[in-house]
């Protein structure tokens, strides 16, 4: 790194400490993955979940949402056409208005998210828990600021899934199977490589969901982790870009291709969020 860009990155490090002590339900910290072919000069972060314990093994558990085992739809519940409409890509009105006017407060009054949130009454009709309801709230909230402290970033997301005891296969329901999906392949040789040093190709490449039986579409454990990439993907693109004027312009979302874990652990059932933020070329 330039020295400009040094005192760039310590910077950004100095801000997100500073946002980190404003979030109850999200942590960001450094991090020295993933790693994209070509990619240099950049500041490496991992989104994730507070509950999640210090001191296990890295990569496992330090993710957000929680998927059931054979789900690629991390909220309880029939959302399909509530919070989340995957045809027209928006939240329910009623949940965005609860967005938009805890971020609002959050960012009017220099105060938390989770302080606005226990201001304003919830919305009904939603079968969502203090901690999910803060993550949704919470992450356009560090969307916006991200953006304002690093105009060029990028936001990865990689899906996992543990292992199965019996083979299985389940329909694709809409809004699936999803179209045009693309991910970055991993770039080394070594399977290791997957988890270890999380290395990928700058190209993203065409990637294939399921199999096609009849007139439906089938996914089967191995189809889990980039499924339930490219619906995160989805629910956080319409997260970032729910109130209306305080996002024109969203960070980028692309997607990882997935990791299928040996064992079996509710832990591994998960999404990891890596922002990249590209250092300015001087």
């Amino acid at each position: 790194m330039s020295p400009q860009q040094l005192e760039e990155y310590r910077s950004r490090k100095r801000d997100i400490r500073e946002l980190n002590s404003n979030l109850s339900s999200l942590r960001i910290i450094e991090a020295h993955s993933p790693k994209i072919d070509g990619q240099k000069a950049v500041a490496r972060f991992q989104i994730y979940s507070a509950n999640f314990q210090a001191g296990r093994a890295e990569g496992r558990g330090p993710g957000i949402f929680d998927f059931d085992s054979r789900k690629y739809w991390p909220l309880k519940g029939d959302f399909s056409g509530r919070i989340y409409d995957g045809m027209n890509e928006t939240l329910d009105s009623q949940l965005v208005d609860f967005i938009c006017t805890a971020i609002n407060r959050a960012v009017e009054k220099s105060v938390s998210p989770k302080d606005t949130i226990a201001s304003i009454p919830r919305p009904t009709g939603f079968d969502i828990d203090q901690q999910l309801l803060q993550v949704l709230v919470e992450f356009p909230y560090v969307a916006m600021k991200l953006k304002a402290m690093a105009a060029h970033a990028i936001l990865y997301v990689r899906g996992y899934a543990d292992s199965q005891e019996r083979s299985w296969k389940d329909p694709l329901y809409f809004p699936f199977p999803p179209p045009d999906i693309h991910v970055h392949r991993n770039a080394g040789s070594d399977p290791l490589t997957d988890e270890i040093k999380l290395e990928f190709q700058a190209a993203e490449s065409p990637c294939t969901i399921g199999e096609k039986v009849g007139n439906q579409t089938m996914y089967a454990n191995p189809d889990l982790p980039n499924l339930r990439a490219v619906t995160t993907k989805r629910i956080l693109e319409a997260l970032m870009t729910s109130c209306p004027g305080r996002e024109s312009s969203p960070i980028p979302v692309e997607i990882l291709d997935g990791w299928v874990y040996s064992n079996r652990s509710v832990e591994d059932r998960k999404v990891r969020l890596f922002l990249v933020i590209i250092l300015k070329s001087t």
